[in-house]
């Protein structure tokens, strides 16, 4: 799946693919995609506490009512089956963001979606917020994540060690830079 544009969930009515809004509809499949403790630390690290619920949830919701703070999405197949959860977050206008909490459906894993989500997530970053640099946290265990990150992003990947994480942490610090 290619993800060709993030934004409102009725504005591209008839477009191949698109990612609207992370809505509280979307909430009870969000939690259904990360069952196990493994999965939900995975995913979101200690970002939100496991089990993940619909109280944790809406407050996330909420704080993306906030400037600058984050940007989240569910990716949707043509034929509006959703498939995907990302988010852009730590958003300063004109210098950097974040790519954060990247979930496909296990059903739907392996198919090219976390790929077509992760590039448009990057390009809508880069062209909305003006950035210049986008930072990756990915769990360290997390090779499929890697994989895909490099793989999309290899013309621009770059370790980050300026920005090393505290010793025994498990998030490994990567950049995209566009490209000048």
């Amino acid at each position: 799946m290619q993800v060709t544009q993030l934004g409102d969930r009725h504005e591209e009515e008839g477009r191949r693919d698109h990612a609207p809004p992370f809505e509280r509809s979307d909430f009870k499949r969000l939690i259904s995609w990360v069952p196990t403790p493994e999965a939900h630390g995975q995913w979101c690290g200690s970002f939100f506490g496991y089990p993940l619920d619909e109280s944790r949830l809406q407050r996330y919701l909420d704080s993306a009512s906030q400037p600058n703070t984050r940007a989240i999405f569910t990716a949707l197949l043509p034929s509006g089956e959703p498939v995907g959860h990302v988010e852009i977050s730590n958003i300063w206008p004109y210098l950097s963001s974040r790519l954060s909490r990247v979930l496909v459906a296990p059903d739907r894993r392996q198919l090219g979606i976390g790929a077509g989500m992760v590039s448009r997530a990057v390009t809508f970053s880069f062209d909305t917020h003006h950035i210049d640099r986008i930072d990756l946290g990915v769990d360290i265990d997390n090779l499929v994540a890697i994989w895909c990150y490099r793989l999309i992003l290899a013309l621009a990947w770059q370790s980050r060690p300026e920005s090393s994480p505290p010793p025994g942490s498990p998030v490994s610090p990567w950049a995209v830079e566009r490209a000048t």
